[in-house]
């Protein structure tokens, strides 16, 4: 049974599906022959206990001796007719009539549930279930998981594209978490490096303040003060001029293209052409 059902789970769905309604009607039309047989046989046999009513005969003398040793006659019938049957085998007679009519239809009956049963099992039930657990733990953002169906069928090839585009899926949510790992990192990297030139800049501008107040500021010390602000809002620029230019290297749209390169081989004075292509 377990090879019938393996060989069964290998074929396509069209083909299994032909082969099991081959199956079950050739059992059923098998079922339904012995059936009207034995019944017509019970029939038959009901209708021999009726009695024979003779309406009709001739007398048999063409041996006078023998009828004179046996002192009667031959009488042989001519016409006849079959009496009424019982009540009792009149209900049997009609029970056996409905039997050979209605089992056969109760096969046919059978034998349909039985071929969707069969098929739904056999068939369907498993990568069916797969499938939706599988979209139950895509839909609970839970790759975690393998869908096993070895069946080349078309619900097998279903099942490994499913597969497949889980993936897919895994590998694209992976390389996004690294994308977003690596762009935190930036941006801590970013922020600290930019703590820098504002607390020069903010320590300066309060260096000013003290000295405004105190009235110790000079031209010297302005224009020193003044220098030094100036090279960090300097490095300020450059710090935010790099986080821009990282901005427009990943909004660069990368397109296929087919190159042709030429190298001389002065050695043996030869130029050797390369074919190579940008890739996605």
């Amino acid at each position: 049974m377990g090879k019938i059902k393996e060989t069964f789970q290998k074929m396509s769905l069209k083909k299994s599906l032909l082969v099991l309604a081959v199956f079950c009607l050739s059992l059923v039309g098998i079922l339904s022959i012995v059936t009207i047989l034995k019944c017509s046989d019970i029939r038959q046999e009901i209708l021999d206990t009726r009695p024979i009513i003779i309406t009709d005969y001739i007398i048999d003398d063409t041996n006078k001796n023998d009828m004179e040793n046996n002192n009667g006659v031959t009488a042989i019938p001519q016409k006849y007719t079959h009496g009424e049957l019982s009540k009792e085998n009149q209900v049997y007679y009609w029970c056996i009539t409905i039997l050979m009519v209605s089992l056969p239809i109760a096969y046919i009956i059978i034998a349909s549930f039985m071929v969707a049963k069969l098929y739904y099992k056999w068939k369907l039930q498993i990568p069916l279930e797969n499938l939706k657990n599988g979209m139950d733990y895509i839909s609970q953002q839970d790759l975690d998981f393998q869908i096993q169906y070895s069946s080349n069928d078309e619900l097998g090839q279903l099942c490994d594209t499913f597969e497949h585009m889980k993936n897919e899926i895994y590998k694209s949510n992976r390389k996004m978490w690294n994308m977003l790992q690596e762009r935190k990192a930036l941006t801590a990297s970013v922020s600290h490096d930019l703590r820098t030139p504002i607390t020069v800049i903010n320590g300066y501008l309060e260096y000013l303040e003290k000295s405004i107040e105190r009235g110790t500021l000079t031209n010297e010390t302005l224009q020193t003060t003044i220098k030094n602000m100036t090279e960090a809002a300097d490095r300020l620029k450059r710090y935010v001029e790099c986080v821009k230019d990282i901005q427009r290297i990943e909004d660069i749209e990368i397109k296929k293209k087919e190159l042709r390169f030429e190298r001389i081989d002065c050695q043996h004075n030869k130029r050797i052409f390369y074919l190579s292509s940008t890739k996605k």
